[in-house]
């Protein structure tokens, strides 16, 4: 991550979430990570992050694209309103969530041109848990950023 991380650890009744966020060169960096009691369907969470971000406009919606980590289904979406660019890579991963988000203020080609902003995107990786597979669980990664 560029920049020294925030980092917030969150307990509810529903869910552990963990935001990791730092800021760099005018742009914003943040890591999200979730986990919930029951697996979650991943093209209903994928379609309320998406529409979600509706928020900022029905035409700001600039690009959607799918992705795969480890075998487990994703999205990028592409956003951009009146001067603010996010660029979100999200994940489900049975009963986890993980998003990597990025947003600016800046001009668009600021954010083509940033080298941090593909670098930490691409940094998202799942790294095997050490110690003995259980049988029958769910395959347990670590998240590296």
């Amino acid at each position: 991550m560029p920049g020294e991380p925030n980092i917030e650890v969150e307990i509810d009744e529903g869910s552990k979430g963990v935001t990791v966020s730092a800021t760099y060169d005018d742009t914003d960096f943040f890591l999200y990570y979730s986990e919930f009691p029951t697996q979650i369907d991943p093209e209903k969470w994928l379609r309320a992050l998406r529409d979600g971000h509706a928020i900022l406009g029905r035409d700001s919606l600039k690009g959607e694209s799918p992705l795969l980590i480890n075998g487990f289904p994703g999205r990028e979406f592409r956003f951009e309103k009146t001067g603010l660019f996010v660029i979100s890579r999200n994940f489900v991963l049975a009963n986890r969530t993980i998003s990597a988000v990025v947003w600016s203020l800046s001009r668009p080609r600021g954010v083509a041109e940033s080298q941090a902003i593909p670098r930490f995107l691409n940094s998202l990786v799942l790294l095997p848990r050490p110690g003995p597979a259980r049988s029958g669980s769910i395959p347990s990664e670590v998240l590296r950023c």
